[in-house]
Parts: C-alpha cells; structure tokens; sequence
C-alpha cells in the first residue's frame, strides 16, 4: 500500500519470471505490466511505444528492494498517461506511451536467482553486465547480439530504461556506457556510480584478505552447516535493520524495507534438534558468502570518467540526506562530466525507495524525469 495524496492505494502484485542465460544460471525477476488509457492516441499516424524499466538491486539484496517503487511506478505512470491530451503529445509537451513494463532482477547469488558454481571466478562488475545483458535477450528488449564491436541499432526494438539503487547503478552506468543505443534515460538511487578504487588502500592488503576470505568461505560453501542461522524470520530482519546502521554516515533502513528483503533473501532450512530434544527452526540469507569477497577490480577516476562520458541518455540521480556520505568533491564531479538532468537531495537514506515514509517522494521525482521528451 502506498499513500498518495491522502488516499491509500492498493498496489498491484508482481508476476514471477524465471530467465534462463546461456551458461546455465537462472535469474528470477518479478514483473509489473498494464496497459495504458494513452494507448489510443496516435502521433503522426503511429501508436506510441511501450515504457520498458529495468530495476537493478543493491549489494546483497534481491528484486523486493523495489516493492514500493516497482509496483508505485506502474500506477503514477498508469494515471498519468490518463490524464495526457492528445494535444500534448502532438506539441511534445509530454511523453506517451501504450504501455508501461517494469522488471525488477535478482541478480546473480541474490535473492532467488541461481549461484555460481563453486568453481567459477568471483563476481566481478563485467559479470554483472554479462547477467543482465542475458536477461535483456530473455525479455526480449534486446536483439541477439551480433560479432564485432561496432554499434548496431537495436533492430525493431525500442529503447528502455535502467533504475539502479547502490551496486544497481554501478550496473546500470557499465551498460548505459557499452550499450548506450538501447537505454533511454538511467535513475540512480543514492548513488554517482561504482566505487573508485581509493590510492590509500594497499593492493598487497587487498589481495591477502581476498585468498584469505575465499579460504574461510570456501569451508562454508562445502559445508552449509558452517553458516551463521537466525531463530526467525524476525531475527534476520532485526539483523537487517543493525547491518545498515554500521555502514557510513547515519544510514538505516525502514523496518518495513527490512522485512521485504528478509522475506525473499532468507530461507529456512531442515530443523535441527535442540539440547532440550526440541526441534529448533533454522533460517539463513540466501545470498551466495562470496559476495563478501573483496573486490580485485576497482576503477581508476580516469576509466570512471570514461565511462561517464560514453553515457547518451539523460540521468536522474537521487540522493538521501541520511544515505551514503558522498564527498563534495564526488558530487561535483559527476555533475560536471556526467552532466545529470536531475541531480537532487531528498529526505531518506540509503534505501530511500524502499521506506514507505518517503518512497512516494521518489516514485514522483522518477515519473517525472521518465515522462520528460
């Protein structure tokens, strides 16, 4: 449920996707489509497009990340193609569409997507991009791709939107960089784009606490037994809430966001015996350890820069007052060489889409943005 306007509205439940990529790795995805009162309209003889969105979690959370902003979006968006004229679409005063699509991802080890075999390398940010590309041919927004590293329009296919919260928008910045023909306009939430690897941290440093990392992890992936269980439900969620208070800044995360995630990242294994003979319930997150390995790529400034030029599309970024402590000088930088069409502070944290106190806010700043020409 949202509030909108003092009204509460009841917001349409998702369809469950499953999304087999080409080396065995399934991506599950929930999925919001309806068709819209505009799709009547005709400008200069030819029925306007569907809106394609994208939405890409955070590290270590799953799809539910956007159970408000998914669901929320396909309702403003719905109510506001009602309410557009015929007259200004033709006067381009405002965007028009048949249909509006959005499929939020779990994105490979999250949620209930597939793990990696125990084998395989870790995730690195172009694995990621090589996840969602797969997804994209799934869905079929995309054409199968083609030999050779020229740019080729996106054939009978139309362009589509990327919604990225934290490691979501490091995501969505690589493919908007590679793919730049195929995404209409990008939304980042409370964040500028993938970390830069910081000059004051040793690689040696970095390197010994990966191989020792992976060793301890690797005795948890052959043994489940050896990974860390809550009593309930509950717990896990309280263990949420705690985990967002000990990043930087003042961050936190609402308690209903919390248990949103709680609800598709845990999974409750086999009971096991208590000490007093009583079965004792069991429940652990789902998502792959690994993901808690340091990362052995980091950007420099200059490639980050790069890739912040080779974006064509407009950028909407959304920050919260209580999210991440972005310097002053990360800030400027991305406005100036990204050039964002909307660069604005709300009220919130990390999470800002997902906390029902301020989630309408962000849902409205994105339609926005979304429904500019």
């Amino acid at each position: 449920m949202l509030c909108c306007g003092g009204d509460t509205v009841i917001l349409p439940k998702a369809t469950e996707m499953k999304l087999d990529c080409s080396d065995g790795i399934q991506l599950a995805a929930q999925s919001w489509k309806v068709s819209t009162t505009s799709s009547e309209i005709m400008t200069e003889g030819v029925k306007p497009e569907e809106l394609r969105v994208l939405c890409l979690h955070g590290w270590m959370d799953n799809a539910n990340s956007f159970h408000i902003l998914a669901p929320a979006l396909i309702e403003y968006l719905d109510a506001n193609m009602a309410a557009t004229t015929e007259q200004q679409v033709e006067s381009k005063k405002a965007a028009c569409f048949r249909s509006v699509h959005v499929v939020c991802l779990d994105l490979p080890g999250h949620g209930l997507s597939s793990h990696r075999s125990q084998d395989a390398p870790p995730m690195i940010r172009a694995e990621y991009l090589f996840y969602v590309a797969e997804a994209l041919r799934q869905l079929q927004w995309v054409d199968k791709p083609k030999r050779g590293n020229n740019r080729q329009p996106n054939d009978n296919k139309q362009k589509f939107v990327i919604v990225g919260h934290s490691m979501g928008s490091g995501i969505a910045l690589l493919y908007a960089a590679a793919f730049p023909e195929q995404v209409r306009q990008l939304v980042f939430l409370d964040a500028l784009a993938p970390l830069v690897g910081r000059s004051d941290t040793s690689t040696a440093q970095n390197l010994r606490q990966y191989v020792q990392t992976r060793q301890l992890d690797g005795q948890m992936l052959a043994d489940p037994a050896n990974r860390f269980y809550y009593p309930s439900k509950e717990a896990a969620t309280k263990a949420r809430i705690n985990s967002a208070k000990s990043f930087p800044g003042n961050q936190y995360i609402s308690q209903m966001a919390a248990e949103q995630l709680v609800e598709r990242g845990v999974v409750e294994d086999e009971p096991i015996n208590s000490n007093n003979g009583a079965l004792k319930r069991r429940f652990r997150f789902r998502h792959d350890p690994r993901l808690a390995w340091k990362s052995l790529l980091n950007l420099t400034q200059d490639q980050l820069d790069e890739l912040y030029r080779e974006v064509q599309c407009p950028t909407c970024i959304l920050l919260g007052q209580d999210g991440w402590p972005f310097e002053e000088a990360q800030k400027q930088r991305v406005q100036q060489v990204l050039q964002p069409t909307v660069f604005k502070t709300m009220p919130g944290s990390h999470s800002l889409h997902a906390d029902p106190d301020v989630a309408e806010a962000v849902v409205q700043e994105i339609v926005e943005f979304l429904l500019q020409q």
